[in-house]
């Protein structure tokens, strides 16, 4: 059920190139050029982490439970009961974030982990799952692929097939 690790990165990479571009349109509506060029002192890169903190403690604390790149995937962010998160625990998954990229140690540590949490995980006791797992576990509906790939899916060192 615990979701593969290339899912994840490539939602997290999905989640980054819609950041950056909605930062970017939002930038060029409201600062000109040549301001951008002349004027830079901080305030974007404020600006920017406030953007990203409600994006992603909005969306996962919300009831779709996942940024766009993760519904994109099909992951969802699970507390320890199968829940969507609260958010409080959105914050914190958030800013333990910025601890699990010091040299990306945080994010690695999830290839090792038998739930597949990064660190940032741990520390809020979150878990990125696959959606169509859940929903079949909590409903006891047959699942849409058979149950021996979902059972694959969560298992082993998790690199891409």
């Amino acid at each position: 059920m615990y979701d593969v690790l290339w899912r994840r990165y490539f939602a997290m990479f999905v989640d980054r190139i819609f950041m950056m571009l909605s930062l970017l349109i939002l930038t060029f509506i409201f600062i000109t050029p040549e301001e951008l060029m002349y004027r830079y002192n901080g305030t974007l890169v404020i600006f920017s982490l406030i953007a990203q903190w409600l994006y992603f403690t909005i969306m996962e604390s919300s009831k779709y439970q996942a940024t766009f790149g993760k519904l994109m995937l099909g992951v969802v962010v699970v507390d320890d009961m199968d829940e969507r998160i609260s958010w409080g625990k959105a914050n914190a998954r958030f800013w333990s974030k910025l601890i699990s990229s010091i040299l990306g140690i945080g994010y690695f540590m999830a290839i090792f982990t038998e739930y597949k949490q990064g660190l940032h995980d741990k520390i809020a006791d979150t878990y990125v799952v696959n959606k169509e797992m859940l929903l079949y576990k909590k409903s006891n509906a047959k699942p849409l692929v058979s149950a021996g790939k979902l059972d694959l899916a969560s298992k082993g060192f998790n690199w891409p097939d």
